[in-house]
């Protein structure tokens, strides 16, 4: 629900007066998920998990950061940084459940 398409297009405006703000890259990879999970054909993954990695990388010790660029990745299918980012999180916040569990998940797909 809400906005989406509004949504994005202020933080693209946004992103255009300050490309290096964490919250704003962070809040793009939010709204690139949700259009992606309201329509995966029209909507890949891809811009998401690129611009939570934006935001781990500009706040690396930032455990929701590193949260959602972990739990996109995996969305995404990229088993290293999803492990990294998530690995990361529960170092920074080991009391975040959905973190725990994430990682256990993504562990228990390693051959």
């Amino acid at each position: 629900k809400g906005d989406l398409d509004g949504a994005l297009a202020a933080f693209l405006q946004a992103g255009k007066h300050d490309p290096n703000d964490p919250l704003i890259q962070n809040n793009l990879g939010f709204v690139y998920e949700r259009l992606h999970a309201r329509d995966p054909g029209a909507h890949p993954i891809a811009p998401a998990v690129e611009h939570y990695q934006r935001a781990a990388e500009k706040r690396p010790n930032d455990a929701r950061f590193q949260r959602n660029l972990g739990l996109a990745a995996r969305k995404a299918e990229m088993g290293d940084l999803a492990l990294k980012a998530l690995a990361r999180s529960a170092q920074l916040d080991p009391k975040d459940y959905n973190v725990q569990l994430a990682l256990a998940e993504e562990y228990q797909q390693r051959k």
